[in-house]
């Protein structure tokens, strides 16, 4: 019986407790209502949250009234908001979809806080865990994208990650629930409804229970994550030390375990990606002195030691991730697009530049040029120092201190304003570009 499964899942897990004034987030969908009616007959203290989005015309509207009847016939508190989700979009230059998961989170956790609610009660499945680790898969992925959706992330608990989609649906029916399907859940231009659609339904016809076996899957996955953890929890203790503000890691350790998976499960807290760590591994025993960036630290290859230095709050370093738009940085802004590469005019214009993408490495690191620092110029083969190209270019000295570089993986692909880096140029087996407009902060082109 669902009635008992939920009840069973949460506290095997300990997402909440009886008493608990909780949030559950309603979308009139049939996942969220059969959330909600299971919860209601468990005798949770229960106050429904419905977001409008106005994304769908009437049918957002109909979605309101039917969630707002359901809160009413079981004398639930009811919250509703309406958004401009498409303004909110156009504003911040990102995806409706990202901005519909922005606003709903938002105004949750105001909500959480206004309202003194002990968690928010959101109704993934494992459908929905499913297609989050094959999405994950697609872009590349550690044992953190294999987990799936968690269980508990702060205040935000998903009791119904336990049942399918197929089990849902019936309980919808042997309980006569009344839910709304969204119309855009259809629509394959969005990943997961492709994944869903497209994807899994293959998968289902090698494995009828697919998603059940990713289910038990799952369960394997966090227990050897747990391992991990704890025995890196254990390991810090003779191979991890700590001098002031720095943090050593003895690089004896790496090379015992010879592993660039550990490495990263070691230096991740810090923001360093996979591909920084296996850059970092490569070259453990040949670059001493070579420097990685992070968000908020640096990584030192020392003789000894992998030395993790917090960086200093007024370092001009700027992380750029790929669905990133705008990025404004010490008197320049750049603008960046992702197209096909036939449908994109690749021609000079002064202050664009226009890169292969498959030879990108992200997160992209804008940061001032060093001495030592080299690239191989557009059009030639051999490398050629920074402080070389600059003097023959006649850079004047004040201009030379603010010279920026942005930097893919250890390598320079342009100096921005300037010259880009031969290995990362259009060529004919290109499919998609990166092009890249420099603005100054006026917005006039330079």
């Amino acid at each position: 019986m669902m009635i008992e499964r939920i009840l069973k899942f949460i506290n095997e897990r300990n997402l909440c407790q009886k008493d608990d004034n909780i949030l559950v987030t309603v979308s009139g969908g049939v996942d969220s209502v059969v959330l909600l009616d299971l919860l209601y007959r468990n005798n949770y203290k229960l106050s429904v949250a419905h977001c409008n989005f106005n994304l769908r015309g009437e049918e957002s509207d109909a979605d309101e009234q039917l969630v707002k009847k359901i809160s009413e016939k079981h004398d639930i508190p009811f919250f509703v908001k309406k958004f401009n989700t498409k303004e909110f979009a156009r504003e911040h230059q990102i995806s409706t979809q990202m901005a519909a998961r922005e606003l709903r989170y938002q105004w949750f956790e105001d909500l959480r806080q206004q309202e003194s609610f002990d968690c928010i009660a959101t109704a993934h499945h494992l459908n929905d865990s499913v297609e989050t680790i094959l999405f994950n898969l697609a872009k590349g992925t550690g044992i953190e994208g294999l987990k799936g959706i968690p269980y508990q992330n702060g205040y935000v608990i998903r009791p119904l990650l336990f049942a399918d989609k197929t089990e849902i649906i019936n309980y919808a029916k042997e309980k006569s629930l009344e839910f709304r399907e969204d119309s855009s859940n259809k629509l394959l231009k969005y990943h997961r409804n492709f994944i869903r659609r497209n994807i899994i339904p293959r998968l289902e016809e090698i494995n009828p229970s697919f998603n059940k076996t990713i289910g038990k899957t799952l369960m394997r996955i966090e227990g050897t994550d747990r391992f991990i953890k704890n025995w890196l929890k254990i390991e810090k203790q003779n191979y991890f030390n700590r001098k002031g503000a720095d943090i050593f890691i003895e690089k004896a350790f790496i090379r015992d375990n010879n592993e660039p998976v550990i490495l990263h499960e070691i230096i991740k807290p810090y923001g360093f990606s996979f591909d920084q760590s296996l850059l970092i591994f490569n070259q453990l025993d040949n670059r001493a002195g070579a420097l990685f960036h992070s968000n908020e630290f640096i990584l030192n290859i020392d003789r000894d030691h992998l030395i993790i230095s917090e960086k200093k709050q007024d370092e001009n370093f700027y992380f750029i991730q790929k669905e990133d738009k705008v990025i404004q940085a010490d008197g320049i802004t750049l603008k960046l697009e992702v197209r096909e590469r036939e449908k994109i005019d690749i021609n000079y214009i002064k202050g664009c530049e226009f890169f292969d993408l498959k030879k990108i490495s992200y997160p992209l690191l804008l940061r001032p040029w060093n001495e030592g620092d080299w690239f191989i110029p557009l059009g030639m083969k051999g490398k050629k120092k920074l402080s070389d190209f600059m003097i023959d270019k006649k850079i004047p000295l004040n201009l030379k201190n603010r010279i920026m570089v942005l930097v893919s993986g250890e390598s320079i692909l342009w100096i921005v304003g300037y010259q880009i880096d031969d290995r990362f140029k259009i060529q004919n087996s290109t499919r998609e570009v990166l092009k890249i407009n420099l603005l100054e902060n006026d917005n006039e082109s330079i």
